[in-house]
């Protein structure tokens, strides 16, 4: 969010909006929501194509498309629970990442002539904006940041809830209790 507040999304279309138009039929701003989504893994990249979207920088068929191929697990999921906590191998945690990118990259090839249309051209105007205060952009960002942590965390309560709920209603599903 801060780096979205701070304009870092001119500075990738310079360089990424070519390819996304060729490769994925969208704008720059579905190779940072990509790149952040490796980084940090889901929920992050939903989140920030919710963002550009409620913001008027993507078109519903963008986000649609963006979120075909951006919504992947953070590499310390991947090496690190499935890797090495479940297959006690962080080499097999390695090629399992790098087939989930490769996967995500195929799927965003094979869907992104599913919401085809014209990308527009990002406003090359020199529009003189206001600038926020970064005391502004942080507050903001920590706000949104808090707010999706609390979501996430009370689906967690909901579901743990609704699941212990079930398992001891029902004297059969007492086998699936560790």
């Amino acid at each position: 969010k801060i780096l979205i507040e701070l304009n870092v999304l001119d500075c990738l279309s310079k360089f990424f909006n070519k390819p996304m138009q060729k490769l994925f039929h969208t704008k720059a701003e579905g190779a940072y929501i990509f790149i952040i989504g490796l980084i940090c893994g889901y929920p992050v990249s939903a989140k920030i194509t919710s963002d550009l979207f409620l913001d008027d920088k993507l078109t519903s068929n963008e986000a649609t498309s963006i979120a075909s191929f951006t919504s992947t697990s953070g590499p310390m999921f991947v090496i690190g629970t499935v890797g090495a906590a479940m297959f006690n191998n962080t080499k097999l945690g390695i090629l399992i990442l790098i087939c989930h990118v490769l996967g995500a990259l195929a799927t965003g090839l094979v869907f992104c002539n599913y919401h085809k249309q014209k990308v527009k051209k990002l406003n090359t105007k020199n529009e003189i904006k206001e600038k926020p205060k970064i005391s502004t952009i942080i507050n903001s960002s920590m706000t949104s940041s808090i707010n999706s942590i609390l979501v996430v965390g009370g689906f967690i309560i909901c579901f743990f809830i609704i699941i212990d709920v079930v398992l001891n209603l029902f004297p059969l599903t007492g086998i699936l209790k560790p």
